[in-house]
């Protein structure tokens, strides 16, 4: 990292970009519910937590789409901003690296599925979940940050040089 700044304001560029392009229409369908009456609720985070379609969806999304941005844009020095934000460039390099990116985001749902399981078994306890929580998430980011830059490193030259 010779410029860490530029480095790390682009990945939170792109990946703001992303998580954009990805609730953007949730948040116009809620707010076209809101304007038109056809919602109870008057705040558009209402109105969406409320749908359970709009949520899954919605999360089913971001957990498919957003580890491939953020594995493109964090290993791949050549990836710009305008690519990462591109819904085509991101879908083909899934496409590309097809089951096993399927079964690095399985991994990460697998270890945020013990978190949660460890951390409702302990919960009566006063403090230990958060000290649970706290050291599961950071297991977590590690060990994803770790499967997705070694599913990255597998396929580097191939995504290089198709997308």
């Amino acid at each position: 990292m010779t410029d860490p700044v530029n480095t790390i304001l682009k990945r939170g560029v792109s990946l703001a970009g992303a998580a954009a392009e990805i609730y953007l229409p949730f948040v116009t369908i809620a707010v076209v519910f809101v304007v038109t009456g056809q919602s109870s609720h008057a705040n558009v985070l209402d109105v969406i937590g409320a749908s359970p379609v709009m949520t899954v969806v919605a999360f089913t999304v971001s957990l498919l789409y957003l580890p491939a941005v953020l594995t493109l844009v964090a290993a791949s020095p050549t990836t710009r901003i305008r690519d990462a934000i591109n819904p085509k460039y991101i879908g083909s390099a899934i496409r590309f690296m097809e089951g096993e990116y399927i079964a690095a985001v399985g991994f990460i749902m697998v270890l945020m599925g013990a978190m949660w399981g460890l951390g409702r078994l302990i919960e009566f306890v006063p403090v230990a979940p958060r000290i649970l929580y706290a050291a599961a998430a950071v297991y977590t980011v590690l060990a994803g940050g770790l499967v997705f830059g070694r599913l990255y490193a597998r396929f580097k030259e191939q995504l290089e040089a198709s997308l």
